[in-house]
């Protein structure tokens, strides 16, 4: 929706707290064994990192954040607690999605064995491939 639709008498529909931001990955193991299934690496790649996003990074996060021990002029104030989730999402996301999380790059070996998935290439630096 644009500013314009909102101006005319739209709605500006806000997602909740801890409610990614765009398209959200896949946050359980069954999605991930779904997306095995599906044939491509990339689909499994993408649910398992929302996985270990939603089930591991993001959980350390936000316990992080509530066990904060500032005080006064240091303390949390209104919009850090309302958008503080919002931002663990966003970096557990990025923490996860990085090159070579190795969580991540365990399950995807696991389970593109089990699917018989093909091995990730990537060129090498004289343009050469190389199986992951």
């Amino acid at each position: 929706m644009t500013i314009d639709a909102v101006h005319a008498g739209g709605s500006l529909a806000v997602p909740p707290i801890g409610a990614a931001s765009g398209p959200r990955r896949a946050a359980t193991f069954e999605d991930a064994l779904r997306a095995g299934s599906s044939g491509t690496r990339a689909a499994l790649r993408q649910a398992v990192e929302g996985l270990v996003s939603s089930a591991l990074v993001l959980p350390a996060l936000a316990t992080l954040r509530e066990s904060s021990m500032a005080a006064g002029a240091f303390a949390p104030g209104t919009a850090e607690k309302r958008f503080g989730p919002l931002l663990d999402q966003h970096i557990a996301d990025h923490v996860t999605s990085a090159a070579n999380f190795p969580l991540v790059e365990a399950i995807v070996s696991k389970l593109a064995q089990r699917y018989g998935l093909p091995a990730e290439t990537a060129a090498t630096a004289d343009g050469r491939a190389w199986r992951a």
